[in-house]
């Protein structure tokens, strides 16, 4: 107890003489407004860090949240830093109306671990003893580095000791963001070769590298991380990010994410100007900044519901005699990646080294008559509400299987995309629908031979299956649209699958949006084509590219011949429902 009241002392006579003196070099008139602080020094080290203070917005609370940023390349070895922190991360942060702080440590090779992350902490206590003067909210701090700066600022916010040292505890710290970051300096990952000689001159000894990993610090109770990585990132550091995260998770952590910044580099991602950087709005989202920041927690509320979703695969999983293991065969692959058609599914592998399926037939004897039914007719209906109506006669000749597991993976609900439209309605709406939705791979329909398209229709309905989503029937489902005309009828149930999502003649589905937060069945629900309104359902056929970007989805994509075809069917038949 003395000893820490006499650091306390201690620390506050420091403080206090820092006060006095960072007030010489307030920088008025500066490119960075009146109050920003440089070269101010935090703690007996005499390491340096720069304040840039947050400039007013519109909706900017009184104390503006701070982005406490640790500055170096390579330790400090190769410089403090070799791009222009200032320019690329404080002055479009701060016009956002976040405060940033950017933090140097004593260099390597003169000093070595812990003296980086000493001066950290050390300059965190600086910052959270001065809020106030600031200008910054003090629950509001989050921690962030870049390449060794993201081991610097990991490796604190994870081992208490040196938090703990500054008379802080990690609760200080609202949240955490690496970048591109080293997060296991004992083992030597692929990809990360180079940096070993690095790690010699600032952890020169096997036991200061394994003791400043912060993959050997992860806690439960650690601040929430968002681990960001670029997508063209340096060989080595991607897969850096998704492991520690996934270390994290392991540990019992429930808020730690990897975002990796589609388009950019291990430099460009730091380039906060850049409007485009998806890294510069994973950051001001985390921080709570910005009009996406509520979208943004959405995303990250989605990514914990869906590891362990309500709805699970996992049922099938009981018919162990009828399941069967398959190598790889590239079919599938692109089975999957063309239902994912954003090429944003989080985890969807890149090729499906191999999978667990049940033979359609196999599965529905299994399931049994009182289950499912009988009869010649297969309706599958998903999670969605979209339904494909199947000949089950006519699929025998092509080996339709039920996949149930990818690549280990046994519940295939976990292998989601996520996705936001704009409105849920052309015409009923005026406001933006904030929410993000998400369609899940689930249990899906697979035919290892390839069936022609008048045999399986291009439907959504074939993914998204549960136990649930089975039912025979003798009579065929469609059998009020026999009297059309072969061209629409194909047009209807197969080419366009109009009625895997909507009705037509009291026939089809009432397909809706599953919101990624909860997995609950949403809005948006397609309405009877015979139901939108004549205005409505005029600009649908002949506007598409308008109303798909008012709707924030791409267009079905009508020729000019089926744009007329479509609207005259609709408008006859509501015409003859009028009569009658």
């Amino acid at each position: 107890m003395r000893e820490q009241s006499r650091k306390r002392n201690r620390q506050a006579a420091r403080l206090g003489a820092l006060s006095a003196w960072a007030a010489l070099v307030l920088i008025s008139g500066s490119a960075f407004g009146a109050e920003s602080r440089l070269g101010v020094v935090y703690g007996d080290s005499e390491a340096t860090l720069d304040f840039f203070p947050a400039l007013p917005t519109a909706k900017a609370p009184k104390r503006a949240p701070l982005l406490a940023f640790v500055a170096g390349r390579f330790w400090g070895i190769e410089g403090s830093s070799s791009f222009p922190l200032a320019e690329l991360v404080a002055a479009p942060l701060r016009a956002e109306g976040i405060s940033v702080a950017l933090i140097r440590h004593r260099p390597a090779p003169d000093h070595t671990h812990p003296a980086f992350a000493e001066d950290a902490a050390s300059a965190i206590a600086w910052l959270v003893a001065h809020a106030k003067e600031l200008g910054v909210d003090p629950a509001r701090i989050f921690l962030a580095g870049h390449a060794s700066g993201a081991q610097v600022a990991a490796l604190v916010a994870l081992d208490p000791r040196y938090l703990t040292a500054e008379d802080l505890d990690a609760e200080v710290l609202a949240g955490v963001i690496p970048i591109s970051g080293i997060y296991d300096l004992e083992r030597k990952q692929a990809g990360l070769e180079e940096l070993s000689n690095y790690y010699q001159l600032a952890f020169p000894t096997r036991s200061l590298q394994r003791e400043a990993s912060p993959v050997r610090h992860v806690r439960a109770d650690a601040p929430s991380f968002l681990v960001l990585a670029s997508q063209q990132d340096i060989s080595g550091f991607v897969e850096a990010a998704a492991g520690f995260s996934r270390s994290l998770r392991r540990a019992g952590h429930p808020e730690a994410e990897t975002f990796l910044a589609a388009g950019q580099d291990h430099q460009s991602v730091l380039n906060m100007n850049s409007k485009s950087n998806p890294a510069r709005r994973h950051l001001m989202g985390f921080i709570g900044v910005g009009e996406g920041a509520r979208a943004f927690r959405d995303t990250l509320a989605a990514r914990s519901y869906w590891r362990n979703p309500s709805t699970s695969t996992e049922p099938f999983w009981a018919y162990t005699e009828q399941i069967k293991h398959h190598p790889e065969e590239p079919r599938l692959t692109a089975t999957v990646r063309a239902f994912f058609k954003s090429g944003g599914a989080r985890g969807v592998p890149i090729a499906v080294p191999q999978y667990d399926a049940i033979d359609l037939f196999a599965l529905l004897d299994a399931m049994g008559s009182e289950r499912v039914g009988s009869g010649r007719w297969l309706v599958l209906t998903n999670l969605r509400n979209e339904r494909a109506v199947l000949d089950l006669e006519a699929l025998r000749p092509y080996e339709p299987r039920v996949v149930i597991g990818l690549d280990g993976e046994k519940n295939l609900f976990r292998v989601v995309d996520l996705y936001q439209t704009q409105r849920r309605y052309s015409w009923r709406e005026s406001k933006p629908d904030p929410w993000i939705l998400t369609r899940s791979a689930g249990a899906f329909l697979y035919f290892a031979l390839p069936p022609p398209a008048s045999v399986v229709p291009n439907a959504f309905g074939l993914f998204g299956l549960t136990p649930e989503s089975f039912q025979l029937t003798d009579s065929d489902p469609l059998a009020a649209l026999s009297d059309l005309e072969d061209a629409d009828r194909n047009f209807l149930v197969r080419e366009k699958a109009c009625v895997s999502c909507h009705q037509f003649r009291s026939v089809g589905a009432r397909a809706g949006h599953i919101r990624a937060s909860d997995g609950e069945l949403v809005g948006g629900f397609a309405l009877p084509l015979e139901e939108y309104p004549p205005e409505v359902w005029r600009r649908y056929c002949f506007e598409q590219t308008e109303v798909a970007a008012e709707l924030g989805v791409r267009k079905v994509g009508l020729s000019p011949e089926w744009q007329q075809r479509l609207f005259e069917l609709v408008v006859r038949e509501r015409e003859g429902a009028t009569d009658r």
